[in-house]
């Protein structure tokens, strides 16, 4: 899977001959308010806003999703190297609030603090009715979903 933006999250492109149009015609789902530019002569200047910044790690763990699962004969298009090493970034995935790696497993799907009434009895529902098979991560005792 080609990353779909080819810049680090904190370099800014600028380009020249580039309309705004013709730039997020190459990445749509970037622009708009995950980019900031701004006009240097004929050229544009793109810098990624704080959204965009906080979206980055989500596009690089897509980016590793698409390239286990995907072909590539020659390799993967692009690599996410850490610039002071030149060393690729270990895989995405998710971490307990002290740094643990978590699986599938060891997490569930609760209601959160916006959840309306019926979401909250849904997701409740499906919690305590489906089998551990079919459910996401393990059912949590009830103390737990504050």
């Amino acid at each position: 899977m080609a990353f779909p933006w080819p810049y680090s999250a904190s370099t800014s492109v600028t380009t020249s001959g580039g309309s705004p149009d013709n730039i997020g015609r190459k990445a749509p789902n970037i622009t708009g308010s995950y980019t900031h530019s701004e006009r240097i002569g004929k050229a544009l200047d793109y810098r990624l806003t704080p959204k965009g910044r906080d979206l980055f790690p989500a596009l690089v763990a897509l980016a590793q999703w698409g390239d286990r699962y995907e072909e590539h004969p020659n390799g993967s298009p692009t690599r996410v190297v850490e610039i002071a090493t030149g060393q690729e970034v270990a895989p995405m995935g998710m971490r307990s609030a002290d740094g643990q790696s978590l699986d599938l497993k060891d997490v569930a799907i609760v209601p959160g603090p916006g959840a309306s009434e019926r979401d909250r009895r849904r997701l409740l529902a499906r919690r305590t009715a489906a089998a551990p098979t079919e459910t996401v991560g393990k059912h949590l005792p009830e103390g737990k979903l504050a």
